[in-house]
């Protein structure tokens, strides 16, 4: 059997939910269930896609999620889901959508500031083994 990668499903989820004419609310429900589920996305695939970096799809998606009507968020979901699951569609999906794709753009500026970091840490070490000064040098304080 032939699957994905649960990484360039979350991308092409993610893709689909910006490209579509109209919103398709079964993206969103994925876009949820993925993030939820914390899965990785593919920056590559966003890439080829969407011609976007990460973080400016994100925030594209949190604005077309948010910008979805009250009357809309059900097209498509309602007749596979149960009175019960429909009630937490209505109510929690896209603010807990939101919410979860905010916090992946949380993690990325996170992620970035401590590769800066290492980065920085890293080189100033080489830096310190190849200096025959190095015993002389004050050591950088890293945030």
């Amino acid at each position: 059997m032939l699957v994905g990668k649960k990484e360039y499903l979350f991308a092409g989820r993610l893709t689909a939910l910006t490209s579509r004419n109209e919103t398709a609310m079964r993206d969103i429900y994925d876009v949820w269930y993925f993030a939820k589920n914390n899965w990785d996305i593919s920056t590559e695939i966003l890439k080829i896609m969407a011609d976007k970096t990460i973080q400016e799809h994100l925030a594209d998606c949190i604005a077309i999620i948010e910008n979805v009507k009250d009357n809309q968020i059900l097209q498509g979901l309602g007749e596979l889901l149960s009175e019960k699951e429909k009630m937490w569609v209505k109510t929690d999906l896209r603010k807990e959508t939101v919410f979860l794709l905010k916090n992946y753009l949380s993690a990325l500026k996170e992620r970035w500031w401590w590769n800066v970091s290492c980065v920085k840490h890293s080189v100033f070490d080489m830096f310190l083994w190849l200096s025959p000064y190095r015993q002389f040098l004050p050591r950088p304080v890293l945030f």
